[in-house]
């Protein structure tokens, strides 16, 4: 039972973290477009490879989402949390899930370490 709790609570991290992380990374795409710099189309290319993993994820994360049952009805910012308010498959209670905006941006960072390893192996390998 506990390891389905930390596999829910983690799907419900992934909600919140992967918009962020998708925003964060077009920002940073939409800013090289600004800027003069002759590595601006490499940066651009892997943010554009970054993006669209990020974006395969957070569809797959939907779907498992779905998949559990668990059906998303709102999401709020109240006092340094973000709330995920949602309802379980054939039950009508609303459960809400929060997680603190430090362990996220700390998430985050985590999570786009992965995303460069990642990058850095798929251009290692083509070289």
């Amino acid at each position: 039972m506990n390891n389905h709790i930390n596999e829910e609570n983690a799907l419900l991290r992934d909600y919140i973290l992967f918009p962020q992380l998708t925003s964060a990374v077009q920002r940073s795409i939409d800013e090289l477009g600004d800027a003069p710099n002759v590595l601006n189309r490499a940066y651009s290319a892997s943010g554009t490879f970054l993006l669209r993993k990020m974006t395969n994820d957070l569809g797959e994360n939907r779907l498992a989402l779905s998949r559990a049952g668990l059906r998303i009805t709102r999401t709020a910012e109240l006092n340094g949390l973000i709330h995920v308010e949602f309802t379980r498959k054939g039950k009508s209670q609303a459960e809400v899930y929060a997680i603190a905006r430090e362990v996220l941006r700390d998430e985050m960072r985590a999570r786009m370490a992965q995303y460069i390893s990642e990058f850095g192996k798929v251009v290692s390998g083509t070289l």
